[in-house]
């Protein structure tokens, strides 16, 4: 007997159910499609979140089937060979102070940030990504999984990763006190964030340190702050506290120097309230909800981040100006300037419109306005 028939003779039978429905035909002005019901997200199955999030799944066409058993097997082990040494010694940072920053609830460190003073208001920074293509080849398994996954899947409660957990919780993740295959974009920049050089190349990192965005908060906040005993994650390689908290607050400050020129340039940063929720151990469902707070830590990684980005974009259009596929962020659109414009005086507040420029000053100073 069809799902359909079933559904027509016992609807409340499937009052609670959410069902995977393959549309047929949809008429253009039609206010309903046509479909066959191809089966139901089995509530007996899942708990009422698992529920949801399989139908939120399958609304998106997300695959978080288990890898194969045997996928590992065509991964290889992490080792590190003269040949590696010599091909990458010019960008060999294993006896720098690197470290990365991320929530504390991380499992997979595949950005890690360094810096170097060279001189007087002179400074080497790095910004250091997991080098996936060393052990993932064109053509695996792995290779083609990750080309259907495209990316990682961040739900409330869970992740689903786009590369098996041996690659992105171990050999691509940059944990501290162990050597990693990376890539890194090295730039030779002054304390106003102005670039005198750029290089590119596939390096070897150690990082000294897993730190939280509230550690490098709390250094931000008291550069000279002695920590007690236990508090930070271990420290590697020799380095300090000290080491870090200064070569943090570096970065800090040329962190603000490239925002401060990205909102010149017309860049708009509208901060949206971002919810996280606890949830209950027993049934997974949500027991309390909250809001992540974006400080001054989480926007030097942010920063320096976007750098990155804009480095690398600069370098492929500049020797592959026909096939570099970038992310083009287009100015905002005239009429949609103007219908904000009239949103915020039917709220009796003045923003200059005309362009973005101008609107995120206004918003600046909405923000810092008592009202």
């Amino acid at each position: 007997m069809s799902y359909l028939v079933v559904l027509k003779k016992r609807p409340e039978d499937f009052k609670e159910h959410l069902m995977i429905v393959k549309i047929k035909k949809w008429e253009k002005h039609g206010k309903f499609a046509i479909g066959t019901l191809i089966e139901p997200i089995n509530k007996d199955k899942y708990s009422l979140v698992e529920t949801a999030t399989q139908g939120i799944l399958s609304e998106n066409d997300l695959d978080d089937s288990p890898f194969p058993d045997d996928i590992d097997a065509e991964i290889p082990d992490l080792d590190i060979t003269e040949q590696d040494i010599m091909a990458r010694k010019e960008f060999d940072f294993r006896n720098k102070c690197i470290f990365t920053i991320d929530p504390a609830t991380a499992r997979d460190l595949d950005d890690a940030c360094s810096v170097e003073v060279l001189g007087d208001d002179l400074y080497e920074v790095g910004v250091h990504i997991a080098d996936v293509s060393h052990f993932v080849s064109p053509g695996t398994s792995v290779d083609d999984i990750a080309r259907e996954r495209t990316t990682s899947v961040y739900l409330v409660q869970r992740v689903i990763p786009m590369l098996p957990r041996k690659l992105c919780e171990n050999l691509c993740s940059l944990n501290p006190g162990v050597d990693r295959f990376s890539f890194s974009v090295v730039w030779k920049m002054k304390g106003d964030g102005t670039v005198l050089s750029t290089k590119f190349g596939k390096s070897l990192i150690n990082s000294c340190c897993k730190l939280h965005y509230e550690h490098a908060q709390d250094m931000i906040d008291d550069p000279n702050q002695i920590f007690e005993e236990g508090y930070l994650p271990p420290i590697y390689n020799g380095f300090t506290s000290k080491d870090l908290s200064q070569r943090i607050n570096i970065l800090h400050h040329i962190a603000k120097e490239l925002r401060q020129k990205r909102k010149k340039s017309g860049s708009i940063s509208i901060q949206q309230c971002k919810l996280k929720f606890s949830l209950n151990k027993t049934d997974g469902m949500p027991s309390g909800l909250g809001s992540y707070k974006s400080r001054e830590s989480n926007k030097l990684i942010e920063e320096f981040m976007l750098k990155a980005n804009g480095s690398v974009a600069e370098k492929l259009v500049e020797h592959y100006p026909d096939n570099a596929i970038i992310r083009r962020h287009v100015g905002p659109k005239k009429h949609v300037l103007e219908g904000t414009k009239k949103v915020f005086e039917r709220m009796g507040i003045e923003v200059d419109c005309t362009s973005s420029y101008s609107m995120q000053e206004a918003l600046n100073k909405l923000q810092l306005s008592p009202k």
